[in-house]
């Protein structure tokens, strides 16, 4: 079974990542592919 892994980045806060990913797992997830999104680290504070 093949995988794929995308990885969304930036470098800057509020660059859109948060939305980015999330648009793309609602996509992927109604064209019914399985997803998973997780954060890697701590935002900044």
């Amino acid at each position: 079974m093949k995988q794929n892994v995308y990885f969304v980045s930036g470098i800057d806060t509020d660059a859109g990542k948060s939305y980015a990913t999330g648009f793309l797992a609602r996509e992927w997830n109604n064209s019914g592919k399985k997803t998973i999104t997780q954060s890697l680290s701590k935002p900044a504070m």
